[in-house]
């Protein structure tokens, strides 16, 4: 039998590698994490496993031991948001509102997927037309800001 190598990802490995001594926890997420171990276990050397998540510190212990290497992504700096937001622009050929500057330090904390997430909410604010202004834009960037600095801001 021909084997190839192979790579497994999972993205928001959090979700089914959940500490199993979470005092919330009803016993089923116990038996997926256990179930999961076992089948990491049995994996063949060919096969890689890959695992994302925002929320290392939600990893059971046990998950960490199987894993030879961890990678941090920080949070992208000031500057690096602003050129972010920049380029965001000109992708999309218009602006946001406001300077990507003051968008990337009011967002400051937040990573490249949540900013984009951001800019595509103004974005879809503005083709549906919320809120209703004369400078619509940038009222539907300032909108945003306050609705995300709320949301986020446990986190920022």
């Amino acid at each position: 039998m021909k084997t190839q190598r192979c790579v497994l990802f999972f993205d928001e490995f959090d979700a089914i590698g959940k500490e199993r001594e979470d005092a919330n926890d009803n016993g089923e997420m116990k038996r997926v994490v256990n179930s999961l171990l076992k089948q990491i276990d049995l994996l063949p050397s060919h096969v890689v496993v890959v695992g994302a998540t925002n929320h290392e510190s939600m990893l059971d212990k046990a998950i960490w031991r199987r894993f030879q290497l961890q990678i941090t992504v920080p949070a992208p700096t000031q500057r690096m948001a602003t050129r972010w937001f920049e380029e965001f622009e000109k992708r999309v050929g218009h602006s946001l509102g406001l300077a990507p500057s003051t968008l990337a330090r009011k967002l400051s904390g937040l990573s490249f997927a949540e900013l984009e997430e951001f800019a595509l909410d103004v974005q879809r604010k503005y083709v549906l037309g919320l809120p209703a202004s004369k400078n619509k834009l940038k009222d539907i960037s300032a909108h945003c800001l306050k609705h995300w600095t709320e949301r986020y801001r446990q986190d920022i």
